[in-house]
């Protein structure tokens, strides 16, 4: 699993990006990502918890030529639910 690194991602409506999803998912601040990066991940996981939650995933960073940035893990992939006190600890932690 080359270039992947645990992520603090946060799921949040779209709003009115050119996507069919309603609910994406976008790193959390303090990482050193852009927090207009939009995560691939699994669909399940979006909609099975409120919009807001955080998640701590292994992602990592896939540019697309002529695309987008955008972060990715494998949809199958376990994550850990996270409050949003307890994901600024752990950004505040690892120091990204």
């Amino acid at each position: 699993m080359t270039n992947y690194k645990l992520v603090l991602i946060e799921s949040f409506v779209n709003p009115g990006e050119p996507s069919n999803l309603a609910i994406r998912c976008r790193p959390l601040p303090g990482q050193g990502l852009n927090t207009k990066m939009r995560v691939e991940c699994s669909s399940r996981m979006r909609q099975n918890y409120p919009v807001g939650t955080c998640f701590l995933v292994k992602a990592k960073i896939v540019e697309m030529q002529g695309g987008a940035t955008f972060l990715y893990t494998h949809y199958n992939w376990s994550y850990k639910l996270m409050t949003r006190k307890e994901a600024q600890d752990e950004i505040n932690k690892l120091k990204f």
